[in-house]
């Protein structure tokens, strides 16, 4: 329970969560696995919505640019484009909430087969599509991916892109599209689970906000560099031996 938490705790999830929000290696999948390598309570989903918040205004932040561009200009198409992408989360993510997916095992399966189709679906064609290219038909498949995100390991920056870039849909553009995707859905989520975050206002709890907000704008800055001229091959490499460094933990425990 949160209540348990030490502000070196806090401070430890909130660099797991903004380092593995924008790296395609799934963040709810570390908030699990290290309190249980490391032994220490699971944080619960109220803390879970306070490290996600720090993350959203580090993307709103970093694009604010991009998203003053877009009221500024009243750009229809990518404002409707993110309202289609969000509503199979809408739709289908009350339901998957309620979903115990926190098995090891599981989420070692999720790391690896997903880490292994974003590699090669980043390789398999020739990506020429920008934002303002995808059509409305290609959003909401990509939101439907999004909602694969609710299970554990699948990695929700990297289940959009696989998606974004199957529908050949550049490097860049497909990582930029996801961090926009986030947006509504966390401060959905947010709203949601108002009445618990407002009872376990805290200390930890601010400590992890400010910890992923201030992390995850310096890991999205090298994320969108390191995509100009690199594969997503190490994030593949690296799901793979955590699944089966999880696999084996999971037999020898």
């Amino acid at each position: 329970m949160i209540l348990t938490m030490t502000i070196l705790q806090a401070v430890i999830l909130g660099l797991i969560q903004s380092i593995t929000e924008f790296l395609p290696i799934s963040s709810s999948a570390h908030l699990i696995l290290f309190p249980w390598v490391l032994k220490f309570d699971t944080p619960g989903r109220a803390f879970d919505i306070a490290l996600h918040l720090g993350t959203a205004l580090a993307i709103l932040l970093y694009f604010k640019k991009d998203f003053i561009k877009i009221i500024k200009e009243k750009n229809k198409k990518i404002i409707c484009a993110l309202i289609t992408a969000t509503l199979p989360a809408v739709g289908m993510g009350f339901y998957l909430a309620k979903l115990d997916l926190r098995n090891p095992l599981f989420i070692a399966i999720c790391l690896a087969i997903f880490g292994i189709l974003l590699h090669f679906t980043d390789k398999r064609l020739p990506k020429t599509l920008e934002i303002k290219d995808i059509s409305l038909k290609y959003t909401l498949l990509i939101g439907c991916a999004q909602v694969l995100a609710m299970f554990p390991g699948v990695s929700r920056s990297g289940v959009t892109i696989t998606a974004a870039r199957l529908f050949k849909i550049k490097r860049e553009a497909a990582a930029k599209f996801s961090f926009f995707m986030a947006i509504p859905v966390i401060f959905g989520a947010a709203i949601l689970d108002f009445k618990k975050i407002n009872n376990i206002i805290n200390i930890e709890f601010f400590i992890g906000f400010i910890v992923s907000f201030f992390t995850g704008i310096l890991v999205i800055k090298f994320f969108m560099k390191f995509i100009n001229n690199h594969n997503f091959k190490v994030f593949m490499i690296y799901r793979i031996v955590i699944a089966v460094l999880i696999i084996i933990m999971s037999f020898t425990r």
